[in-house]
């Protein structure tokens, strides 16, 4: 009986890896803790002479692709076959993100504050014609409140529209030009001090345009992807950012030492920031390891760095684990 149930287990496998998928479902929580410390530059009798800033974020993310047509699982990296196969789709996601900052100037002063926040996205990519040509649409809402003690509580509300337009110049490249235009509101309910801090709705608008880049090589028996986004943003409106535009940019690669076993390595920042702003750079460890043709657990390693000023120490660092199934 227990060799009937292996045979037929591992022929429903081959099937399944002979005839590809349609489906994807990917899980995803991370979490990420940050600390700054400002010096204050005076000397306060009884107390430190250091402002604290203590952050830690858990985020959980809910995805499910379907694709047009299904996907062989044929040459190449397991985790391409997608992008090989030129293979159109249409997306949901959903991501959830709870927030706990604490500032203080001990044994002064102590704010806490906790957001809690929601998006919901849908997204199509299109591969049309002969040529190969790219059309990308999507939307995504968000929905995020703020609140804590001896702070103000903000309601944000944000609708965002996205659009691309691109081409496989080569079997395993392609050049995409993106487009997103956001509306946000932003309200705040009450102030936590007992003072007003002015009008108690802002609206703002933030558009952003991309380019972004993605190949694929072959290095024998193994393969190279390589990927960037360089892109720029402008926000205007808000009473509680800063206006003004923003670079920002992604580069990546991976490393298929097997079909089914990918390296990475990524960065990521922002430049050009408008005054008042800082200069960031983030840091991802990738290890995806399909354990079966059609599951497969990604994880990493994730930090970042900030521009300092004068003695100022600042600590960003934080994991993620994802779970992919395909069917």
């Amino acid at each position: 009986m227990d060799r009937f149930v292996f045979c037929l287990i591992a022929s429903l496998c081959s099937l399944n890896s002979a005839y590809g998928y349609q489906f994807e479902i990917d899980l995803e929580y991370a979490h990420q803790r940050t600390k700054l410390l400002i010096p204050v530059g005076i000397t306060v009798p009884g107390g430190g002479q250091t402002l604290i800033q203590e952050s830690n974020n858990e985020t959980t993310t809910a995805g499910a692709s379907y694709f047009f047509s299904p996907i062989p699982i044929t040459q190449g990296p397991i985790r391409e076959q997608a992008f090989l196969g030129k293979n159109s789709s249409v997306s949901l996601g959903y991501t959830n993100n709870d927030s706990r900052t604490t500032v203080a100037f001990p044994p002064f002063f102590s704010s806490r504050q906790e957001t809690d926040s929601d998006s919901y996205e849908i997204s199509s990519q299109l591969v049309l014609g002969p040529g190969n040509w790219i059309a990308t649409v999507g939307y995504t809402g968000f929905d995020g409140a703020t609140a804590g003690e001896n702070t103000f509580s903000v309601d944000t509300r944000s609708d965002t529209f996205q659009a691309g337009f691109g081409k496989y110049i080569t079997p395993t490249t392609t050049l995409v030009l993106g487009y997103s235009h956001s509306e946000a509101r932003q309200t705040i309910l009450e102030t936590g001090l007992g003072i007003f801090l002015g009008p108690n709705s802002f609206s703002f608008r933030q558009e952003n345009v991309s380019f972004n880049g993605r190949h694929l090589m072959q290095l024998g028996n193994r393969h190279l992807l390589i990927q960037g986004t360089l892109g720029t943003s402008k926000t205007s409106g808000s009473a509680l950012t800063s206006d003004g535009s923003l670079g920002n940019y992604a580069l990546g690669a991976a490393f298929f030492p097997r079909r089914n076993l990918g390296l990475g390595i990524a960065t990521g920042g922002t430049f050009d920031e408008p005054t008042g702003t800082r200069d960031t750079t983030s840091f991802s460890i990738v290890i995806d390891w399909f354990v079966s043709p059609l599951i497969a657990i990604n994880s990493g390693y994730r930090f970042s760095d900030f521009e300092e000023r004068d003695d100022e120490q600042f600590d960003d660092d934080g994991f993620f684990l994802q779970l992919t199934s395909r069917w």
